[in-house]
């Protein structure tokens, strides 16, 4: 609101502020357990710079978005990642291939590069990041993960995709030598391409395929922890703020086993015994 200033149309004062504030607080006690429950609701906590905080929200609600370059001359390991990523869920996009689809299927993107080739030999950012942002956000959750190949290749389609499409995840660089990335002897424009992510810590070297790999360098690590302690002790109420405020998932060795129990045996004939550790991992 400081921002804004008193003369700005948006401009709320501070007293009808507050209480719009105290108004959603009141109200989202019973709409948070109804989100919860009905919908794929995320929880953020606000307890972190804005920066970190916006980051978690992006990662929410946009798809995934990653740039595998060639790196190296290492073109037999990128074809790899994307076949493995292709593995995992991601759809490739080729813009060249789709481009001259969308330029042959004569659609109306098609038509206006067609009109844009007549008077300029490239295709501006813009026209391939409006075409891209209609498959990007195509509303079905379950393709939400994407693999750009042939763009960006400059550092104004990096920014013009960012800006009006999605934020790329990462960029992946297959190398053969190591962590290293050798730089020196590349394009100018792929150098700052590069250089640029590098410096926001999105510039992934991979010397060879592995899921664990590819989702610890997208910082999926999976955080686990050991809860124990002596009867009475409070481990049970450790573990429930933990859940509440740390957003952990909780797996109860003892309901494990007695969930297995019952699928191994049944009604009339119910599973007695020890189940196998084997089992329960």
């Amino acid at each position: 609101m400081i921002d804004l200033g008193e003369n700005d149309a948006r401009y709320v004062s501070s007293s009808i502020l507050s209480k719009m504030i105290k108004e959603y607080h009141d109200k989202a006690k019973d709409l948070l357990p109804f989100l919860k429950k009905e919908t794929n609701f995320q929880e953020i906590s606000n307890d972190q710079t804005i920066e970190k905080t916006m980051d978690e929200v992006y990662r929410h609600v946009e798809p995934i978005v990653i740039n595998v370059r060639s790196g190296d001359n290492q073109e037999t390991l990128c074809n790899s990642i994307v076949t493995n990523l292709q593995e995992e869920g991601f759809l490739n996009l080729d813009v060249e291939q789709l481009r001259e689809c969308e330029m042959k299927r004569k659609t109306l993107i098609g038509l206006e590069m067609i009109q844009h080739l007549h008077r300029d030999k490239n295709i501006p950012a813009s026209m391939v990041v409006k075409m891209l942002n209609k498959i990007v956000y195509n509303g079905q959750e379950s393709i939400n993960k994407f693999i750009l190949s042939n763009f960006p290749k400059q550092i104004d389609q990096v920014k013009e995709f960012e800006l009006n499409c999605s934020k790329l995840a990462a960029i992946l660089y297959p190398t053969g030598q190591g962590s290293t990335v050798d730089i020196s002897s590349r394009e100018l424009q792929n150098f700052n391409i590069e250089s640029l992510f590098q410096k926001q810590s999105r510039l992934k070297t991979m010397n060879q395929w592995s899921s664990q790999l590819f989702q610890e360098k997208l910082g999926n690590k999976v955080e686990y922890g050991v809860a124990c302690g002596q009867p009475n002790s409070g481990i049970v109420d450790l573990v429930k703020l933990m859940v509440e405020n740390q957003g952990y998932t909780v797996l109860d060795m003892a309901k494990c086993q007695e969930q297995l129990k019952a699928s191994m045996g049944t009604e009339e004939e119910p599973f007695e015994g020890e189940v196998p550790v084997a089992n329960v991992e």
